[in-house]
């Protein structure tokens, strides 16, 4: 394929005070041997020098255009920003303190072109810790192209916990009219849930040949013991809805319900069945004493 009939792949780039390694995502992102890309900055009115290196990157590299919200729009709508800013037919989520490898965009692009019914292609995943060196966690492989169908796709999802999956390469269009689900749920969790549906309903491909390197940075989420179950009671409520709501065989139904046991059992019991019981029991006690309302 002649480099000028190459489909654009717009970047979004949703960032919000991200000096600390917002340099490092672009140099990467701009070292890509896929050149025909845009790469569109959404900046959620960010306070620290994040203005200042992406005027500064804009003005070295056409392909960058820098957007910077009035005020905080909040984490949903900044990435829904992002999207609605691209124009080209592919279109990729990057983060501001994440790495590629310099093939990631054409592999991935080579992926979804070779397989037109598909809505998004993947790479691999390493994880790596603040000072970029790979940590011990075990890396996500590529969703695995089975002729089985997409039932194998979502039980890899859920063994690996891919959410390095959602950095992928997607047909924007396709994307546009289901994104709305992903930017409803809670921000936290959401990512797993939109994934899952995806894999349940479209062709999802990909190439361990793209690397990405997710930073792993301090643990997110609830922080309250009943916010955190209020988390888990919606969590394993939304997977079971995608899981549900897609018609298929009853020995398919039950293949995937036994992935999601198995999914839940890791998420929740990580550090063990009392920590649970402890979490639960101190969720009880902070609803009898009013605390935390939801």
């Amino acid at each position: 394929m002649a480099v000028q009939e190459r489909p654009l792949v717009s970047i979004g780039l949703p960032v919000y005070n991200g000096e600390a390694y917002l340099s490092q995502a672009l140099d990467s992102l701009l070292a890509q041997t896929y050149a025909n890309f845009e790469l569109n900055i959404s900046d959620n009115a960010s306070t620290d020098r994040t203005r200042e290196i992406c005027r500064e990157y804009a003005t070295k590299d056409r392909r960058i255009r820098y957007h910077r919200n009035p005020e905080n729009i909040g984490f949903c709508g900044n990435w829904q920003r992002a999207l609605r800013l691209a124009t080209g037919p592919f279109f990729m989520w990057a983060a501001d303190d994440d790495l590629w490898s310099e093939n990631y965009l054409d592999v991935l692009t080579d992926c979804l072109v070779s397989r037109p019914n598909a809505i998004l292609a993947a790479g691999r995943t390493f994880y790596i810790d603040w000072k970029g060196d790979i940590c011990d966690y075990l890396p996500d492989d590529a969703p695995k192209l089975e002729p089985e169908g997409n039932l194998e796709t979502a039980k890899q999802l859920l063994c690996q916990h891919a959410t390095g999956w959602l950095h992928g390469l997607y047909r924007r269009k396709d994307l546009m009219r289901v994104a709305g689900s992903f930017f409803k749920a809670d921000p936290w969790g959401a990512d797993i849930v939109f994934l899952l549906d995806l894999c349940l309903s479209r062709e999802v491909v990909g190439s361990n040949e793209a690397l990405m390197y997710k930073r792993v940075m301090a643990q997110s989420g609830p922080k309250t013991p009943r916010s955190r179950v209020r988390w888990q009671r919606w969590f394993a409520g939304a997977l079971m809805q995608v899981i549900l709501k897609k018609s298929r065989s009853l020995d398919d139904t039950m293949e995937l319900l036994l992935a999601y046991v198995l999914y839940l059992k890791w998420m929740y019991f990580k550090k063990g069945v009392r920590e649970w019981a402890l979490l639960w029991t101190r969720a009880g006690y902070q609803w009898m004493r009013g605390e935390d309302h939801p």
